[in-house]
């Protein structure tokens, strides 16, 4: 299948041979609303392109035998990053509750072994056995989850996981040479345990895994979050989400914005919040849980395809519940038709608003409720007068910058939002709703009998509404890798790897140099911190990809005004402070003749020396509380733009990225 581009592209060329471009463009730009803009896109579409094949990617026994058996040639070759990839693709594909899928539990267990990720390798050894793995090879994976056990001090489970393997061999195929040397062994490990026992060695309650490891099927790790902040000061009336130090405003040059009520210092927590709705990239469906957006070496497939995965069967049957049972139909349609990360979480959006098509009435419904709201300022509150992330009342007000826009431009929007529509109504997706047909057609040449129901139209322009929205106020879903160079200094990027909406984020403007700072905790939810001092009266200003530090200021305006529609006028712009490698980092401009102070700063700046050492070499814990009361000294002090203030700036950034999502990655083969 081509992909969306190249039909589209197929499109305009057909209509410019036949010279229509002229006259759809005066009908597009004369339809009064957007449900008129789907209808007459959609009547094009049928003329020109329609219909599109929606392709499936099932399970396939065949495949997954071939992919265990690239596996095994890897894993013979300790090639182990690769020998895993491909053994949880073979997972991936084989149908359920097969051999084909026990064998690849089993394999890549065994790599998990090798990796020394023990509880892992345990739970995916209790996943084979559930999927009736052969009976006379069971012996192995008991020798291979006592093991397990005995690494971590587990004395009690690797007893009955040896006791497990003596049993199993029992049944297996082995000569009897072999088995006779296999009972000695694992006699030998029962009574080393015994005798560890009766000496006083008691189990290793720091290492050894929790009782409920022994038959868990999913990893307990992907039951525990890491440590997730609260709001500095919590009880926002308005933001629930939000600090009370901050509240929304309005002025009619920026539009809505967030604001200081009280004096903010570094690393005040100012929000956490989880998002309305989100993506997996599609380029980590292999790597990351499709849910909960974790990291994971053991995933479970989608019982139905064969493209996403999960750490549980919980995150598994709650995305089920939430938007695959739906999506999971058309994905594979979708990308092979290369729909970006805005486009698909468009479609996420309205499938988590409608709850997968069956309230789509109930959300009209809603959305009629807040459609009159005239005060610009209290555009998303609902109607208790709160901005809650959650209520879809606040993602409908997110700002689409659509009288910017250019006919083109929303021309090819619409189509993307049509072509979904088409593809939901392959699959029944508005069949659960009652919904009459539109009677009046397009005059002209565009007249003719309308194919779309109410509900699709009204889905159509939601759709088309998140399609231009999304560019000017989604934001990433975002790990840092960390990796460590011979000099043992760490080297660390950011890899993006989902796309989300946050209603409350989208309220912050942007400054090229920003005073607040997000970092993604537990998969998809945010923080913001403060990273200067940020007085009452004054605005939150996020960073929207392009920093004085990192980008000139010709090109941070010039992306700005394609993507954002907005010049900035930040302080940066206007004094067109220079990139990193140019600041200033020496004769420093005070802003105090006080000099106490001023040694204060000397000797706090030796200490931060010290401590940016340590964090280059990933020894981050402890130094934060100093590295906030260092960035408010600097700001109190010495004029800006300072080189040690951006320095101390990209040091409490990675210091909170050790809180938050990240991953390190150990030497593999």
């Amino acid at each position: 299948m081509s992909s969306f581009d190249i039909i589209y592209g197929n499109l305009m060329h057909a209509l410019d041979k036949s010279d229509r471009i002229r006259s759809i463009s005066k009908v597009f730009s004369e339809c009064s609303c957007d449900e008129k803009r789907v209808e007459l896109v959609f009547n094009i579409l049928q003329e020109n392109v329609l219909p599109l094949t929606i392709h499936q990617r099932g399970k396939s026994t065949e495949e997954s035998i071939r992919l265990r058996n690239v596996g095994n040639s890897a894993f013979k070759q300790k090639k182990l990053s690769a020998a895993l990839k491909l053994y949880s693709q073979s997972v991936a594909v084989a149908p359920n509750d097969s051999a084909e899928l026990a064998l690849a539990y089993a394999n890549r267990s065994a790599v998990l072994f090798m990796l020394k990720s023990y509880e892992l390798c345990v739970v995916d050894i209790n996943r084979a056995i559930a999927c009736n793995y052969p009976d006379h090879l069971k012996y192995k994976l008991y020798e291979r989850k006592a093991k397990c056990f005995l690494h971590n001090g587990c004395l009690e489970q690797s007893k009955r996981s040896f006791t497990l393997a003596l049993k199993n061999l029992g049944v297996s195929t082995v000569k009897d040479k072999t088995r006779e040397n296999l009972e000695k062994s694992y006699n030998s490990e029962l009574e080393s345990c015994v005798l560890k026992a009766d000496g006083g060695e008691s189990t290793n309650s720091e290492t050894c895994f929790s009782a409920d490891v022994e038959d868990a099927k999913d990893p307990l790790s992907c039951q525990n979050s890491n440590c997730l902040p609260s709001v500095s000061s919590p009880g926002n009336a308005v933001i629930p989400s939000a600090s009370r130090a901050i509240k929304l405003d309005y002025n009619s040059e920026e539009g809505r914005y967030l604001c200081a009520t009280e004096d903010i210092h570094p690393g005040d927590v100012l929000v956490v919040e989880e998002p309305y709705s989100s993506i997996l990239l599609p380029d980590q469906y292999s790597s990351h849980c499709f849910e909960c957006y974790k990291r994971n070496e053991a995933l479970v497939p989608c019982l139905s395809c064969s493209l996403v995965m999960y750490c549980s069967e919980k995150c598994r049957n709650r995305n089920w519940e939430k938007c695959h049972k739906i999506e999971c139909k058309i994905l594979p349609t979708l990308l092979d038709l290369e729909f970006n990360k805005m486009e698909l979480l468009a479609l996420r959006i309205l499938l988590v608003a409608s709850r997968q098509g069956l309230e789509i009435n109930l959300l009209r419904d809603y959305v009629e409720s807040f459609s009159h709201q005239e005060s610009d300022v209290i555009k998303g509150l609902n109607s208790s007068g709160q901005y809650i992330s959650s209520d879809y009342c606040s993602m409908h007000h997110l700002e689409t910058n659509s009288h910017r826009r250019s006919l083109a431009d929303l021309f090819r929007r619409c189509t993307v939002a049509t072509v979904f529509i088409y593809l939901l109504g392959r699959i029944d997706f508005f069949e659960s709703e009652l919904s009459s047909k539109i009677e009046n057609g397009f005059v002209g040449s565009f007249e003719m009998q309308p194919h779309l129901s109410g509900a699709e139209l009204f889905c159509g322009a939601l759709l088309m509404k998140y399609l231009q929205c999304l560019p000017c106020n989604a934001h990433e879903v975002s790990e840092m890798l960390f990796s460590k160079c011979a000099d043992s200094h760490m080297v660390y990027d950011s890899l993006e790897i989902g796309a989300v909406a946050y209603p409350v984020l989208s309220l912050i403007n942007h400054s090229c140099d920003p005073n607040v700072v997000r970092h993604s905790y537990n998969g998809d939810t945010v923080v913001l911190r403060a990273i200067q001092v940020i007085h009452a009266g004054d605005q939150l200003y996020d960073n929207y990809g392009y920093h004085h530090a990192l980008h000139s200021r010709e090109e941070r305006q010039k992306h700005l005004l394609e993507q954002y529609y907005f010049q900035c006028q930040c302080l940066a712009c206007l004094e067109d402070w220079p990139r990193y490698g140019d600041l200033a980092s020496t004769n420093p401009v005070y802003l105090t003749r006080d000099t106490e102070l001023l040694k204060k700063v000397s000797v706090s700046s030796k200490v931060f020396q010290s401590i940016l050492e340590k964090v280059l070499e990933m020894k981050t814990n402890g130094h934060l509380d100093f590295l906030y009361k260092h960035l408010a000294l600097l700001q109190q002090t010495i004029q800006r733009p300072w080189k040690e203030f951006s320095e101390c700036q990209e040091t409490v950034k990675q210091c909170l990225s050790m809180e938050a999502n990240h991953y390190i990655f150990e030497n593999q083969s």
